[in-house]
């Protein structure tokens, strides 16, 4: 988690402010100028409250301004059931927005010609990291099982695809966790992500039996 986060929150926004796009707010490590909340009231409506402020802001021309000079520190769950509740709430929330404005956003992009509602829209519809990756993977498995059993020549095109996209994820997993200075301890911890993956992968099953989020509740953090 702490790999994935350093890409989302490093990486992504650094890269954001160089083509000087809008990043988007991120929960507790926000500031802002008085007058844009006195124009622009925070509502606070919905488990994604920051998702769509940022959008709200972009629509009024404003610009969501990554400085990463600044740091916030917050406790992150420790147990898998405080993750479990976490990760319900941010990507039950998530989907709820692909579904339901990323298609809109998109067009409305298209019609104001606005790049960064277009690039707002696009961060949408693109999925975790670690989805990303498991996808190729899946893939890859599938035409190696295709290519041994039914003996298909052309099928060992895709797999050089997939196992050429992997290679690309690799290096942009490497490039920004170099980037992100994220100390070597950190990242041995990548020698467990497919049981993190599993496990993700659980949760979204735990969400589609409950078809709901649950509302927005607190992560239990431990006690300091």
């Amino acid at each position: 988690m702490s790999c994935a986060l350093a890409l989302v929150h490093i990486v992504k926004p650094l890269g954001r402010e160089h083509l000087r796009l809008s990043e988007g707010l991120k929960g507790n490590g926000m500031a802002f100028a008085r007058e844009v909340v006195e124009r622009i009231p925070w509502s606070g409506a919905s488990i994604t409250e920051d998702i769509e402020y940022s959008l709200r802001l972009c629509r009024e021309g404003y610009r969501v301004q990554f400085v990463p000079a600044a740091a916030v520190w917050a406790q992150m769950p420790t147990t898998a059931a405080q993750s479990k509740s976490q990760r319900q709430r941010w990507e039950g929330g998530r989907y709820s927005l692909l579904f339901s404005l990323a298609p809109r956003l998109l067009a409305e992009s298209l019609r104001t010609r606005s790049r960064i509602l277009r690039d707002r829209a696009i961060e949408m519809f693109i999925p975790p990291f670690a989805e990303m990756f498991a996808l190729p993977v899946l893939l890859l498995g599938l035409n190696l099982g295709i290519s041994r059993l039914f003996h298909f020549p052309s099928v060992s095109y895709f797999t050089v695809a997939w196992v050429f996209i992997l290679v690309l994820q690799g290096m942009y997993l490497a490039g920004g966790l170099w980037i992100a200075r994220v100390p070597a301890k950190i990242a041995v911890s990548l020698l467990g992500a497919p049981f993190y993956i599993l496990w993700k992968f659980g949760v979204y099953g735990a969400l589609l039996v409950k078809r709901s989020t649950g509302g927005w509740n607190r992560t239990e953090r431990r006690q300091l």
